[in-house]
C-alpha cells in the first residue's frame, strides 16, 4: 500500500516496478559514464606519472633549491620540447607542494613550447579531453601550449625538460634551445630535466653547466622498468 507525505502520494511508492526500473536504468547510465571517464588514466599514463612523481619527490628537493613555500604564490613554469606534456600537471601539483600528483594545482602559469604542430595540437586535444567542461579545472585555464617562446612570456620560475632526446638534434641546436629558455628563467629559478638515456647527461650537463648549479645529476632509480628509455636519468639545477 502506497503512504502519502502531506497531501502528497510518493511516485516511486505508487509505482514500485517503475521505480526499480528507472533505478537500473540510471545504475546502467552510471556505469557507462564511469567507464567512459575522460579523466581516466591507462597503464601507460599512470606508470609514467607515477615514476615522475616519485623521482620529484627522490631528487627534487625543494626546500634545499629554496623554492617559493607560499602556497599562493604565483608560479610560472616553461616546459621545452613538451611534446604531449604528458609530465605537466603532476609537476605544477609537486611544485605547489601538493600530497600527491592527484591534487590540482592553482596559482601558476605553465607554459609549453614544441616546435611539433602537431605534438602542439595533440597537447592541446588531450587536456580538453582529460578537463572536460563538465568537471572544470584550473588546467583548463593555467595550460599554455605555443608554438614558440612568445615575446611576452614572464619571468619563469621553472624551467623544465622531460624525457629528453639528445641524439634527435646536433648539439649547436641544444645549446641555442636551452639558451633560450635559460634566458627566461629568472636568476635562482630551477631547472629540472629528465633524459630517456644516462648517456645523453654529460652533453645536457655541459651546456647548462656554465649557468646553473647542479644538485642532482644521476640515473634516476625510479625510472619505470616497464618503459627503458623513459626517465632514465635526472637533472636539477639552479641559476647562478
Amino acid at each position: 500500500m502506497a503512504k502519502v507525505k502531506g497531501n502528497h502520494m510518493l511516485f516511486s511508492q505508487a509505482y514500485p516496478l517503475y521505480s526499480m526500473a528507472m533505478a537500473a536504468k540510471k545504475a546502467h547510465s552510471n556505469h557507462i559514464k564511469k567507464e567512459g571517464d575522460p579523466n581516466q588514466e591507462d597503464d601507460y599514463t599512470r606508470i609514467l606519472r607515477d615514476a615522475y612523481w616519485n623521482s620529484l619527490e627522490a631528487y627534487v628537493k625543494l626546500d634545499d633549491l629554496k623554492f617559493q613555500k607560499d602556497p599562493k604564490a604565483l608560479i610560472t613554469v616553461l616546459e621545452l620540447e613538451c611534446g604531449e606534456a604528458l609530465e605537466a600537471r603532476t609537476l605544477c601539483a609537486y611544485l605547489k607542494r601538493g600530497k600527491h600528483r592527484f591534487e590540482e594545482a592553482k596559482d601558476f602559469f605553465y607554459y609549453g613550447i614544441e616546435n611539433d604542430l602537431e605534438m602542439i595540437k595533440i597537447a592541446k586535444e588531450s587536456y580538453k579531453k582529460n578537463n572536460p567542461v563538465l568537471i572544470p579545472l584550473i588546467f583548463t585555464k593555467k595550460y599554455n601550449f605555443l608554438e614558440q617562446i612568445p615575446d611576452y612570456l614572464p619571468e619563469i620560475a621553472v624551467l623544465a625538460f622531460n624525457n629528453l632526446d639528445c641524439k634527435n638534434r646536433p648539439e649547436s641546436e641544444w645549446k641555442q634551445i636551452i639558451g633560450l629558455g635559460m634566458e627566461c628563467l629568472r636568476k635562482d629559478g630551477i631547472i629540472i630535466s629528465t633524459l630517456n638515456w644516462t648517456g645523453n647527461a654529460p652533453a645536457f650537463r655541459h651546456i647548462i653547466g656554465e649557468k646553473c648549479n647542479l644538485f642532482r645529476d644521476r640515473k634516476n632509480l625510479f625510472a619505470p622498468k616497464e618503459y627503458p628509455e623513459t626517465y632514465d636519468h635526472i637533472i636539477v639545477g639552479k641559476k647562478r
